[in-house]
């Protein structure tokens, strides 16, 4: 996932590389098996960087009203997408939570593994993200107890 705009630019230059790349060996001609290896490869590369580089376009454009989690294990991810959309830097973010923004940097290029639960939900609040969780039931609540 491309988390802001240098990752962005590196990311297409990367793009423009590959796709120079695979001219090159297409202008080849030749029809070694292991080339065609070598395409499919930088092809799938390509196709990768593209559509990384389409959501990250996608959502500073905020063309998309809603972020899909799926679980919690995707708050940080959703928590990512939340602060492009809105068009925040991590500097902006920073900035509403009163903290440095290398701290911003820190998280979220670990996925925010480092932050707190009351400092993952500062960021939510800070982000106006709202979140939903679905009702869960235990149905044989013996079955659970005995299994500890």
């Amino acid at each position: 996932m491309i988390k802001n705009t240098k990752q962005a630019i590196a990311t297409r230059l990367r793009l423009l590389e590959m796709e120079q790349q695979l001219a090159k060996i297409l202008a080849n001609n030749s029809s070694l098996p292991y080339e065609k290896v070598v395409v499919n490869s930088i092809s799938g590369f390509i196709n990768d960087l593209k559509s990384e580089l389409l959501e990250f376009d996608s959502l500073i454009k905020n063309d998309e009203c809603k972020i899909k989690g799926g679980d919690l294990s995707q708050l940080p991810r959703m928590l990512i997408e939340a602060r492009l959309s809105r068009g925040l830097s991590q500097k902006d973010l920073a900035e509403k939570l009163g903290i440095d923004h290398q701290q911003i940097q820190r998280y979220e290029i670990s996925d925010y593994e480092s932050a707190s639960w009351s400092r993952l939900l500062e960021v939510a609040i800070a982000l106006e993200l709202q979140i939903s969780l679905e009702d869960h039931w235990i149905n044989d609540i013996d079955t659970l107890c005995q299994s500890k």
